[in-house]
């Protein structure tokens, strides 16, 4: 989705919780924009009315996604995270959010929540996600007792 349209989506979000009737924000555009319609407004005009709405009283919610799950804490949850985005910027998974994360945990082990899991069986999540990784994304994983020498390709 452009960033016009979820401009436009939140224009129409806040004129919504500020109570404002289609006239009431078709005034809006036409102070902040010079029409009193949002068919020919730009990215960055739709940005000026956001402005105008917040000075007005609207306060934007978070951006959170209803569902998304709170990050576990745990050195392996953060490395299962890393090599999650690390799998999405190589465009083997399409979600690269705690939602997405979760659901595919769940499916791998049947437990719906990361810090639900053992650490033993968070340990063959990261091997499953390596070996994915290595599969789809063509990561070649030095052996884990190969070194640092051995790491940098020496």
């Amino acid at each position: 989705m452009d960033d016009r349209t979820l401009r436009l989506r939140a224009v129409r979000a806040a004129a919504r919780e500020l109570g404002l009737t289609d006239d009431g924000l078709r005034d809006v555009y036409a102070r902040t924009i010079g029409s009193r319609s949002a068919a020919g407004a730009s990215a960055a005009d739709l940005g000026r009315v956001l402005d105008a709405l917040r000075a007005a009283g609207w306060v934007p919610k978070s951006r959170r996604r209803k569902g998304d799950r709170r990050p576990a804490g745990s050195a392996q949850a953060r490395k299962i995270r890393a090599l999650w985005v690390s799998a999405h910027n190589l465009g083997i998974t399409y979600d690269p959010s705690e939602t997405g994360l979760g659901e595919w945990i769940e499916r791998q082990t049947g437990i719906s929540a990361m810090n639900w899991v053992d650490p033993a069986t968070l340990a063959k999540v990261i091997e499953a996600l390596k070996s994915w990784i290595a599969r789809e994304g063509g990561v070649d994983w030095p052996p884990a007792d190969a070194g640092p020498l051995a790491r940098a390709g020496r």
